[in-house]
């Protein structure tokens, strides 16, 4: 998945930079709709969205919320089985606060090069209706999992505007500091310490995060069921947007 978003990031901007050759100017308008295209790669049913402001002429505030889910959990441990499909829901809001720098810029904002601070939070939640079986019984029970993750970091991105309405976005460079707060819980009435499939869950649950596997490899949920951790994070984002408003 990384090498085909890599390949149509690539592929993007380099339309972008032969399209934009080829104008000579562009308005200025201080609305935008945007459309991440990343989220769509990444996630299930991913639709989120973005509202970007012109505040001063070189200055914009975004703002984004939308809906994504992890893929379903499918592994549990070697005792468990699903025996439902699971529910699955997610979220994404955010902010950020860009710069576009006017010395390196060759049309008028937004758009070419830009940094700023953002701040962003995602939620994933899932659950599976599963049986366990320890010493041949076998009981049911509900495996719920949550991952919440906040970031607070800057960006360095650019903004082609491929026409007087339409722009490409992307955000090439995003470290940032981020909360982990991850919870696998076995729920239900049984007649075993479930602090081991709910470990085994957890390490599950890290493989839709590569870097996050690394990140808690050698941690462990206990009877919690709970692990929240302090990182570093890193964002890479690609938008489509839509340009309206008065034209100058």
């Amino acid at each position: 998945m990384k090498r085909v978003l890599i390949a149509i990031s690539l592929f993007l901007v380099f339309g972008a930079q032969i399209h934009s050759q080829t104008v000579d100017s562009f308005a200025y308008r201080k609305n935008a709709i945007r459309l991440e295209l990343t989220s769509a790669l990444l996630y299930r049913n991913a639709f989120v969205f973005s509202f970007e402001r012109m505040i001063k002429k070189n200055q914009s505030l975004i703002l984004t919320a939308g809906y994504q889910e992890l893929s379903g959990l499918s592994g549990f441990a070697d005792s468990v089985k699903a025996i439902s499909k699971g529910t699955n829901s997610g979220y994404k809001v955010g902010a950020e606060y860009r710069f576009y720098l006017a010395k390196e810029n060759k049309y008028a904002s937004p758009h070419g090069l830009y940094v700023g601070p953002y701040i962003s939070h995602t939620g994933f939640n899932n659950a599976t209706n599963v049986s366990v079986k320890t010493n041949g019984l076998i009981q049911n029970g509900t495996i719920n999992s949550t991952i919440r993750i906040w970031n607070v970091g800057f960006e360095m991105g650019y903004q082609f505007a491929l026409s007087n309405r339409w722009n490409l976005d992307m955000v090439f460079a995003g470290p940032s500091i981020s909360s982990y707060d991850i919870a696998t819980k076995l729920n239900g009435n049984f007649s075993f310490d479930p602090s081991n499939i709910q470990n085994q869950t957890f390490q599950n649950l890290l493989t839709k995060f590569p870097g996050l596997k690394t990140f808690f490899e050698s941690e462990t949920v206990g009877t919690s069921g709970r692990l929240n951790k302090w990182g570093a994070g890193f964002r890479y984002q690609i938008n489509i947007a839509y340009r309206f408003g008065k034209r100058k």
